[in-house]
């Protein structure tokens, strides 16, 4: 990178992207040979009235002092880039590519959408078809509370009797969802003993006879299923809905138009990924078709398409997965252009206010950057004082986990048989967790007993999000029972809980060191600009 192309990279405020995107409505600078009368003009250079004008008729804006002066300020400030040699760095010309590409694309995915052909006698053979197409039957919204019963006749009655009298608190007007989290037996304790929206139909027979008749706030009588004694609350009913003959072949245009699409964009990609190479091992790393990126240029292209991450954090995998985005992106907006989709002349004069925008950034960056300071300890605690009730340890959780199978194994019945019964076992007290996650458990935590530590929500939910309610509702020493979920099935037991706690001064050093730079950052770019204006003895004559 040229002398001056800063890593560190930010955002600029408001009304610096304000001006700046005013840049794109410009040349690269005025001409004085044209003799157009000037609104701006300063030290090495002027803003044509011809020009402005052009812009304020295409942003639908009168005309105005401050326009006139965010537009000058950038036409000068991209000079100053280019006094620099930043043309050809690897800031700019990303940022170049990026706006090309922003312009292409949309006219790209429009030119697919054309593709697209469906015709009337199409859609009347699919209704003709399919008579019952997007019908909705009359579903309810079920709570319920499921206890299991158990073998013996004594503690069967005693489950029964339980079970009669929190019906009739439900029934009484008491609130089911406290109820059901804490008496619920079934996974739907985590979600208030909720089962959504369902068609009678499609529930188990003496489910479905007891709750099709129900209306709003009516609770079903009391039933023996699936091994155990449950009764619903109905809380919301949603009408069938049978659509009529327009409604039928818009939705299948709809969903014919979106099949066709996915299959024309995957004919397409297939045809341009193959123009795409990735070798971190070589220089240029990219190249897409006769596009190349320099191996000195990941780290800019890191900045540029995750402004949030260190380069260093990356993995070579995520860096070939970023780099072959990029390339895909940058074959797609070639076959934009080569296929004429935007005017050329048009498409020429925007690449050229492209490059003034993408140098008017830079130079404000690398100003910004030069001025930027680390802040010392008393600015720290000062910034403390006036944030420390916002700034807080979120809640987390001592969590120990069974995962018994991953996605290829949760729907097979034997691997399904094991689980439930070494849940039932370690419940009973007859199986140790810890010897059971060795055991059994397929995920890295078994050799530690299945011990994951304290985790926040966040980081429970990068694990597995369906592993976040049963947290939230059990106590201490208690499991969830076995849970189905997208990556595998899972056992978990909460040992501990921690509420959220204020963070102490060393723990939200991190985050108050970023807040201290993003308000220097705003403060230095109005700084930067009014210091540049005088710099230059900016002179508007509108």
């Amino acid at each position: 990178m040229k002398n001056g192309a800063h890593p560190r990279t930010w955002r600029l405020s408001s009304v610096a992207v304000v001006a700046v995107a005013a840049a794109l409505a410009l040349q690269a600078c005025g001409d004085p040979s044209s003799g157009t009368e000037p609104v701006a003009v300063w030290d090495g250079g002027e803003l044509e009235r011809e020009r402005y004008e052009n812009w304020l008729d295409s942003h639908n804006l009168e005309p105005s002092h401050e326009s006139a002066r965010n537009l000058a300020l950038i036409v000068s400030m991209a000079a100053a880039a280019r006094h620099r040699g930043m043309d050809d760095s690897a800031e700019v010309l990303l940022s170049v590519e990026a706006m090309r590409q922003a312009r292409l694309l949309p006219a790209l995915n429009r030119h697919v959408d054309a593709q697209v052909s469906i015709s009337d006698e199409e859609l009347e053979q699919l209704a003709d078809a399919n008579p019952d197409a997007f019908k909705r039957p009359r579903k309810l919204l079920l709570r319920g509370i499921f206890k299991r019963l158990p073998t013996d006749g004594a503690e069967r009655d005693q489950v029964r009797r339980e079970m009669l009298a929190l019906r009739a608190r439900v029934q009484d007007g008491a609130d089911i969802k406290p109820l059901a989290v804490n008496e619920s037996e079934s996974q739907n304790r985590f979600r208030e003993g909720s089962i959504g929206f369902v068609d009678p139909d499609a529930l188990p027979v003496p489910v479905r006879d007891a709750v099709e008749g129900l209306e709003i706030g009516e609770v079903s009588e009391l039933i023996e299923h699936a091994g155990g004694l449950a009764f619903y609350l109905c809380e919301r009913i949603s009408p069938e809905v049978i659509p009529d003959a327009d409604e039928v072949r818009f939705k299948f245009r709809q969903n014919l138009f979106r099949q066709r699409r996915a299959e024309l964009n995957r004919v397409l990609l297939k045809e341009l990924d193959a123009q795409v190479r990735v070798r971190l091992e070589q220089d240029p790393v990219l190249q897409a078709g006769r596009y190349e990126l320099p191996a000195g240029w990941i780290d800019d292209l890191i900045r540029h398409r995750l402004p949030d991450r260190d380069p260093g954090s990356l993995t070579d995998r995520q860096k070939q997965r970023l780099l072959r985005e990029w390339g895909r992106r940058v074959a797609m907006t070639d076959h934009a252009e080569g296929l004429g989709l935007v005017d050329a002349e048009e498409l020429a004069d925007a690449m050229r206010w492209n490059l003034v925008h993408a140098l008017a950034t830079t130079e404000l960056r690398f100003r910004v950057d030069e001025r930027l300071r680390p802040p010392v300890e008393s600015e720290l605690r000062a910034l403390y004082e006036q944030r420390r009730m916002r700034m807080r340890n979120p809640p987390a959780y001592r969590v120990a986990a069974i995962q018994f199978a991953g996605v290829a194994g949760r729907d097979d019945r034997e691997i399904i048989g094991r689980a439930r019964d070494a849940a039932a076992r370690i419940r009973g007290g007859a199986l140790d967790f810890g010897l059971a996650a060795r055991e059994l458990s397929v995920h890295p935590s078994a050799s530690n007993g299945g011990m994951l530590g304290w985790m926040t929500s966040r980081e429970l939910g990068a694990l597995e999000m369906g592993l976040l309610k049963p947290m939230r509702v059990l106590a201490p020493g208690e499991d969830s029972g076995l849970l189905r979920a997208p990556s595998g099935l899972w056992l978990v037991r909460l040992l501990e809980r921690r509420a959220a706690t204020p963070m102490t001064f060393a723990q939200a050093r991190g985050k108050l060191e970023g807040v201290f730079e993003r308000d220097q950052i705003e403060r230095l770019e109005s700084e930067v600009r009014e210091q540049h204006r005088a710099d230059i003895n900016l002179r508007i004559l509108e």
